[in-house]
């Protein structure tokens, strides 16, 4: 998504700005809320299968396919981060 922060904003634009980064916001602590939540009940049940599986081969693909959604899951948050400060800078210069 690309802005000309050049032209100067009106009151309806800088309205929708206002409610895009609350918007941001909103998304962003629910996708913390979510992460959290999942990384309980997920690590709860790699603990339970660790108990029943008995070959180390099938428990190792299931960690690193763990540790992979992770590792979006944290890239997904950190560019909705890098997203609203890049807006939150923006809004800070248009006042």
């Amino acid at each position: 998504m690309e802005c000309d922060l050049q032209r100067p904003l009106n009151a309806t634009g800088l309205q929708h700005l206002l409610n895009y980064v609350q918007g941001l916001r909103i998304l962003l602590l629910s996708l913390s809320a979510f992460w959290v939540i999942s990384n309980l009940t997920i690590l709860e049940q790699f603990l339970h299968l660790h108990e029943r599986i008995q070959y180390r081969r099938i428990f190792r693909k299931t960690i690193k396919a763990f540790w992979a959604t992770q590792t979006q899951v944290a890239l997904k948050q950190f560019q909705l981060f890098s997203l609203l400060q890049l807006h939150q800078s923006a809004q800070e210069r248009l006042k």
